[in-house]
Formats: C-alpha cells, structure tokens, sequence
C-alpha cells in the first residue's frame, strides 16, 4: 500500500506542487487583504484628548479618555461617532468631529462642556498662570483657539483658558461672535476718513495685554461692539488704541483688521527701492524621494513647488533674477540648496515648506531665521504675511534648520499653513493664496531691501 501511494506521489507530485503553491499564493492573498483592511480602517488619534463613550452620544458614560498618538480601529460607523477597538481590545465610541479630518474641517464652530465637578479656568494656557474664575458641570463655552491640550474660551468675563482634559468638545455655536453692526461700520469708516485702520475683536472679552508676547501683563479687556484704532503689528499681534486712548496689543487670531499700512509701505517704497539688481534663491520644501508632510489628498512637496514658481514670477516680474533650487519634482539634497545660494550670490534665501502637527487644530503662518543678521528681513516679510494671507500668524521664531544655518545669506524658512489641519489645506490649496503669498514676499522683499 506504501509502494503504492509513493509511486502514485512520484508520478503526479509536480501536480501536488501546483496545488500546494496555489493554496499557499490563496492563504497569503487572503492574509494580506486582511492586513491592508485592518490598516485601512487603523488610525492614531492627532488630537491631545479625546473622551471614549460607552455609547454613540455624549449621554453615554465615558470609558475613559485617550491621548494623542493612541492607536485605534474603526470597526463600524453610527451617525456622527466611530465604533472602535483599541490595541488591548477594549471597545468604545469615539467622536467623528474630533478623530476624522474631513468632519473637522467642515465644523467651523466648537463648543466645550465641562465634565468635571468643577474645572479652573486660567488667563493663559498653563497651569502657572493665574487662575481667574471655575467652571461648574456641565457649563458651556464657545471655543476661540486650541493648542496643545488647551482650549481658549469665551467667558462672561472675557477670554480664559481651560484644559481640554476637563471638557467635551461638540460641534455648535452660542453666540453670533463678531458681526459688523451699523455703528461698528461707522467707526471704521470715521477712521478711514482719519486716515486711519481699524482693528475689530472676534470674541467679546479678548485682553489687550501690554506687550505682544502671551503673559503679558492684561491692561484691558474689549467690550461689545468695539472697535480699536490700528497702530501697527510686532510679530503676531495688532498694535491698537483703546477709545480711552490707551495702547495695547490684541492677539491677532482674535482680531481682524482692515489694514493696508503694510502693502501701502511697500507700494511707496517702490519708488526709490527696486529688486532689479538683487540676487533670490527661493527654496521649494522637499522633492522627489522626499514627500514632505502628506494627507489624504496632497503633499507638501507639490505645494511647495506651485508656491515657488508663484512668487517666482511675481519677482522676476519686477526685475529681480531668481533661481530655485528645484524646478520640478526632483531630490535635491539639504547641502546642495545651500551651495545654490552660495553659487548665486543670493542677496536673500527663502525656503517655502507647510507645517504639520499632532492636532488637527494647530493652525496658520510662522516665519523662521537662524541668525541675527535674517532678522530684517524675517520681520519684513512676516508684516506682509500677518496683513495679506486668510491664515493667522503665529509670528516669527528662531529655527535651526541646515538651510538657513549654514547659508550666508539672509535667509528665511517660511511655514504657510498646517498640512495637518484640514481648513488650512482647504485655504492654501486654492490658487489665489499662492498669489496672495507671492505678493506679500514681494513687498517684504521691497520694504527690506529699502532698508
């Protein structure tokens, strides 16, 4: 019988082989149909908290409160929540708004409701700051800002800051916010006729603080239907008067302005300053083997680029000659953009990138140097930003970048909106913004080279 059945394996065994290799090929389709489901639906959380229910609705006890970076699995859909399971098998609901980009970004207002028995409310975002009042359960308050596991609010008082850790965040919105009334449309027309800009609070309360800088020493706080006179900007804040005459400085992503003084500097500066004889390397972030940071649809690397060429005919419009250290979709090494500027004799270097972050809620511009001799121009730049881009600035910072770092010339790394934030995306994909981009940079350019 053995004899047999050898002979009998002998004789069709490259047959058996077939069979085998064909079910082994089965079992591993299926295998890694499996895994590419499982990571399709996997995701980590990019915001700092977010509370797990025992149920789709905020009714619904909450199974305990996961941090940015925790990783989860959407095994199924209800309404507006997310069931999922988690690394240890433990299942709850999670939020749509705050766990799927796409529900955040078409979400323009948030409200906060406490969950703690009571919760302190502080005048800046960190525990060592003063604490000016205490919310009760289940108070509500509209959401100005988020940054770093902290919540700006709108309170009876004014403006304050609660860790998110102490609230349910929802969709919603309590009040109309700022909106233009006839008399605040008369006050800044009586300006404009002054020869003046204004500047009008987009929450009731905002601090005008004494410094531009967070911590500063509060001086004020904005009424209903105010108005501030423009005075100018320092990095990422207006510098107003009060009706009292004071002088003061409002945050600017609590503010907006009808400012021009801006673009009016760099319009009267371009009859004795010109960029004819100056030397640009402008610096499309990433390329080629390098993606940059990526979401669902785009990728920095092909935003850069579209940038670049923007600013880069806005520039060679007004005669300035200007090299970029990538024309297309290529690798181009961090070394190699340098010896670019230094080959050139760049009179300014200019690196383009967009920014990324945990949460989905960190938003807007900021400008980076290295040296003190950037600082001119960082400065420059940065005014036309705050004044002329929809996105809000974060400022200018020190950055070590090798880019910037080891360039002799004046350089800049320009961060223009959160890839990670789905309105900021929704905001710089748009064509006009790489022209709104290339004409701040080119007045930049206009009032620091007059300098």
């Amino acid at each position: 019988m053995l004899e047999k059945w050898q002979a009998e394996f002998k004789r069709y065994k490259s047959l058996y082989f077939i069979y085998l290799l064909i079910f082994l090929l089965c079992l591993g389709s299926m295998a890694f149909f499996v895994y590419k489901d499982n990571q399709a639906t996997s995701r980590k959380l990019t915001m700092e908290v977010v509370n797990m229910r025992q149920g789709p609705g905020v009714t619904y006890d909450i199974e305990r409160q996961l941090t940015k970076d925790t990783p989860y699995q959407i095994m199924r859909e209800e309404n507006d929540w997310y069931y999922v399971k988690l690394k240890d098998n433990s299942t709850g609901w999670l939020p749509k708004w705050l766990v799927n980009p796409q529900a955040f970004a078409e979400t323009s207002s948030f409200i906060a409701t406490v969950l703690a028995d009571s919760a302190p409310i502080y005048e800046d975002n960190t525990v060592d700051s003063k604490q000016i009042a205490e919310a009760q359960k289940h108070q509500k308050f509209q959401i100005l800002h988020q940054i770093d596991g902290w919540v700006q609010i709108q309170t009876d008082q004014g403006t304050a800051w609660i860790s998110q850790d102490t609230i349910e965040i929802t969709p919603g919105t309590m009040s109309e916010g700022a909106v233009i009334t006839s008399r605040m449309q008369d006050l800044q027309d009586d300006l404009l006729a002054d020869g003046q800009y204004s500047v009008v609070p987009t929450a009731e309360g905002v601090n005008i603080r004494q410094a531009p800088e967070p911590g500063a020493e509060i001086i004020g706080k904005t009424a209903e239907e105010d108005v501030l006179t423009y005075l100018g900007q320092e990095d990422a804040y207006y510098h107003v008067q009060l009706a009292d005459g004071q002088e003061g400085y409002i945050a600017n992503w609590l503010a907006d302005s009808n400012a021009t003084a801006m673009a009016d500097l760099a319009n009267q500066m371009e009859e004795t300053s010109t960029l004819s004889n100056q030397v640009i390397v402008l610096d499309p972030g990433h390329g080629g083997d390098d993606p940059g940071a990526m979401n669902d649809t785009i990728n920095e690397k092909s935003v850069t680029l579209k940038t670049a060429h923007a600013v880069k005919d806005k520039l060679e419009a007004a005669g300035a000659t200007v090299y970029l250290t990538r024309e297309d979709d290529s690798t181009v090494e961090l070394g190699e953009r340098v010896e670019i500027s230094k080959r050139t004799g760049a009179d300014a270097f200019i690196s383009l990138h967009f920014d990324a972050y945990d949460s989905i809620s960190a938003s807007g511009t900021s400008t980076y140097y290295y040296d003190d001799g950037s600082v001119p121009l960082a400065q420059a730049v940065q005014a036309q930003l705050l004044e002329q881009l929809p996105l809000s600035s974060n400022g200018i910072r020190f950055g070590d970048f090798q880019v910037t770092r080891e360039n002799p010339a004046p350089s800049l790394l320009l961060e223009l909106g959160y890839m990670s934030n789905p309105s900021d995306v929704k905001t710089f994909t748009q064509d006009d913004y790489y022209q709104d981009v290339a004409e701040a940079v080119y007045d930049g350019l206009v009032v620091y080279f007059q300098k």
